[in-house]
């Protein structure tokens, strides 16, 4: 590894997060370019202002939701500040924009730890992104399995139910030693944390699955309330 000085290497940390985040700017942009929806929705100026204001709390909520949850499991390693947490979340987000898979989340807020700390903080950041995605999972099936009762009937949920489960059967036998090693390392958790951040995953889910309804429902695309907040459900669920 090349000995580079504190200056330079100031420096080059500083070229790497402003091409992150024009590359996060220029991602963002360019789907918004190209998404129908946030044309119909600021085409009609009666909208213009209200619904964004709207979206832009709901955005808010939800990062301050997130932002709590890693302060709670980062908590474990080191007692860091809201404005700390939100550092971290926030270059952590802004790198997974770029990154396959949205590897660059674990490796962003990894550094801002002791080397002998950043595998602990992969495994928390892991954990945070599985309780989100279980509580996806709780809500999702539910309304996978009412949409497809309203909408096909009974032999369609019972394939599906029967495909689902077959297909988290093979998935679990086949990651068993994975996920009997996020157990153990779970269990090292204190219960109180993990209770948190299951709370703070349900209350996100809830915020931003609002969100989603209302971005269908001021374009015309959202039926009835349950009807559209299962469609949106089932949406996560299926992207997830």
């Amino acid at each position: 590894m090349y000995n580079i000085s504190l200056k330079y290497r100031k420096i080059l940390w500083a070229i790497v997060k402003s091409v992150i985040i024009a590359a996060a700017f220029y991602s963002i942009g360019k789907y918004l370019k190209n998404n129908p929806v946030s044309h119909t929705l600021f085409s009609q100026t009666a909208l213009f202002f209200t619904v964004p204001a709207v979206l832009l709390f709901f955005s808010g909520l939800n990062w301050y939701l997130e932002i709590l949850k890693w302060k709670s499991l980062s908590g474990i390693i080191r007692d860091n500040h809201f404005f700390e947490s939100f550092k971290q979340s926030t270059a952590a987000l802004t790198a997974s924009l770029i990154t396959p898979n949205r590897i660059g989340e674990y490796g962003a807020k990894a550094l801002y730890y002791p080397k002998n700390d950043q595998k602990k903080i992969v495994g928390l950041n892991f954990i945070g992104n599985a309780l989100q995605l279980l509580t996806t999972l709780i809500f999702g099936i539910p309304a996978l399995i009412f949409l497809g009762l309203h909408m096909y009937g009974k032999s369609i949920v019972l394939i599906l139910l029967l495909t689902t489960s077959t297909w988290l059967t093979w998935f679990f036998i086949k990651k068993s030693a994975y996920f009997k090693r996020l157990t153990g390392f779970l269990t090292k958790i204190p219960r109180k944390t993990v209770q948190r951040a299951v709370l703070l995953s349900v209350f996100r889910y809830i915020v931003f699955a609002h969100q989603f309804y209302l971005l269908l429902a001021v374009t015309g695309f959202a039926p009835d309330y349950l009807t559209g907040m299962s469609l949106v459900a089932a949406t996560y669920l299926i992207a997830s």
